[in-house]
């Protein structure tokens, strides 16, 4: 991921799982990053229990991370696998696509959480 955020977390304990986390599969070798750009704003919807990317434009995707993204226990965002913290409100930049939820095998996401094309952010 190329975000614009460099922090690394002190306190590999202080992650884990987290309500509305999404991340991919451990990727095959050799497989290689998609390049498309997302970016956006990092929030989360409480009352629906996912992490979204807010577009300038104000629409909200949920967000489907790479591999080895965990969750800050906290709730305050989250920590990427090679430990750059992501925290909620910050802006959030680096390779990626959108899929339709309907194509995210093995993932419920709550219909609350999609913008009205269906898609998700995926971010990795």
């Amino acid at each position: 991921m190329a975000a614009a955020l460099s922090a690394c977390t002190d306190d590999p304990g202080s992650t884990g799982t987290y309500p509305g986390l999404w991340v991919l599969g451990e990727p095959a070798p050799g497989a290689g990053a998609r390049e498309a750009l997302v970016q956006g704003i990092l929030r989360y919807d409480e009352e629906h229990q996912c992490f979204q990317i807010e577009h300038d434009d104000g629409t909200r995707y949920p967000i489907v991370w790479w591999y080895g993204t965990e969750a800050m226990l906290s709730g305050d965002g989250v920590v990427t696998a090679n430990g750059t913290e992501i925290h909620l409100g910050e802006r959030v930049s680096g390779g990626g696509g959108y899929d339709h939820a309907d194509d995210m095998l093995n993932r419920t996401i709550p219909d609350e959480c999609l913008p009205p094309t269906g898609e998700v952010a995926v971010l990795g």
